[in-house]
C-alpha cells in the first residue's frame, strides 16, 4: 500500500487500494474487515460492506481483542509456555 496522508479523499483512497490489495488475494477468500473505528476507516468499511455485502463489517472491539491475543501470543514465545 502507498502512503494516502496527503491526499483529500482519504477514506475513498483507501477502499481502492484495500479493494486492490483484497482482489490481488482473492476477493472470494475474505470473509470481514477488521479495523479500528477512525473515521476514514470507518468510510472504507462501509464502502466495502456496499460494494459486497457477504463481507462482514467488524468494528473496534475485535480489533482490539486481535491486538491483545497478538500481545499475549507474543508473551508465550518469548516466555516459552507450553500450553496443552
Amino acid at each position: 500500500m502507498k502512503n494516502l496522508t496527503d491526499e483529500k479523499y482519504i477514506g475513498q483512497l483507501l477502499a481502492e487500494e484495500m479493494l486492490k490489495v483484497m482482489n490481488s488475494v482473492n476477493i472470494k477468500r475474505f470473509a470481514a474487515v477488521i479495523t479500528d473505528n477512525e473515521s476514514n476507516v470507518a468510510a472504507v468499511q462501509k464502502l466495502i460492506t456496499i460494494q459486497f455485502s457477504k463481507i462482514f463489517n467488524i468494528k473496534y472491539i475485535a480489533y482490539c481483542l486481535n491486538l491483545i491475543l497478538y500481545d499475549i501470543t507474543l508473551l508465550i514465545k518469548q516466555l516459552n509456555i507450553v500450553i496443552l
